[in-house]
């Protein structure tokens, strides 16, 4: 079974990495790596996950977590993307606004514009 499939382009100043299709166990240290790749030199990122489905929701969250204090620790900020399944997991834990997730987008338009 194929990975998950990457985008990535520069809006706004901003590096606009889009992430789809099913991210398994196997494959979060692989993402994990792409994304620090891109999130490296104190980047403005942000990941659009609205096209994902994890496998295992709570490795999804942990590896989210540790994408986005690396990119703190870089000097950077994170936005993320994610669909409904993935919003109320974010939320069931109380990270939702602290991760920096938005439903949409269109929710982050402003910041991208």
């Amino acid at each position: 079974m194929a990975g998950p499939v990457l985008s990535v382009r520069t809006v706004g100043g901003y590096v606009l990495v889009t992430v789809a299709g099913v991210v398994g166990p196997g494959d979060i240290k692989q993402l994990r790596a792409d994304l620090a790749v891109q999130a490296g030199g104190g980047a403005r990122l942000v990941v659009d996950l609205s096209g994902v489905e994890f496998g295992d929701l709570t490795l999804g969250v942990g590896m989210l977590a540790g994408v986005r204090n690396r990119v703190i620790e870089a000097g950077g900020s994170l936005l993320l993307v994610v669909d409904e399944t993935l919003s109320l997991a974010l939320r069931r834990i109380g990270v939702y606004e602290a991760i920096g997730a938005h439903a949409s987008l269109a929710e982050i338009d402003d910041v991208l514009a």
